[in-house]
């Protein structure tokens, strides 16, 4: 009833249906390319959080940073390109997601990059205003935002 199959108990279940239904119910999301744009202490340690993870729906294809000392390295195995490499290596490698981890004063540029490129969904980390079109999807998680909510609410 929950998942909304129809049936009940005195006339039965179809159940190799009600089976189907109930795995495509609860199955994890396929997994979904992913990019990290910034490699400083937070884009590596989202990256670590997530490499092991066997039940994270994604897989970082690519990490992308403006430090050329960053540039050209792998970490856990994901190549970190130079920012201006975006376009090309969103479409070769199918990326969706964008994880946002760069302070960078034109982070609206960045954006509109990855936006043209054909992500399709931001994670932002990062303080400031961003602005995407409505087709893309934005998760906003500001540290500092929410530390100023907490300190308040607790006070």
């Amino acid at each position: 009833m929950l998942i909304g199959f129809p049936g009940n108990y005195r006339s039965g279940y179809n159940v190799q249906d009600l089976l189907r239904l109930i795995d495509k119910t609860l199955t994890i999301p396929k997994s979904q390319n992913t990019a990290i744009i910034g490699m400083g202490r937070l884009g590596k340690a989202i990256l670590h959080h997530i490499f092991p993870s066997n039940v994270c729906p994604v897989t970082v294809k690519a990490c992308f940073d403006v430090d050329h000392s960053k540039v050209n390295k792998d970490y856990h195995g994901v190549h970190c390109y130079d920012i201006s490499k975006i376009p090309e290596i969103i479409k070769k490698n199918d990326i969706n997601i964008a994880i946002l981890t760069i302070s960078d004063d034109d982070i609206q540029a960045i954006v509109d990059v990855l936006v043209d490129s054909g992500i399709k969904g931001i994670v932002n980390y990062i303080a400031g205003p961003i602005r995407v079109p409505d087709e893309i999807y934005f998760k906003e998680y500001d540290i500092r935002t929410t530390l100023e909510e907490m300190s308040y609410f607790i006070d």
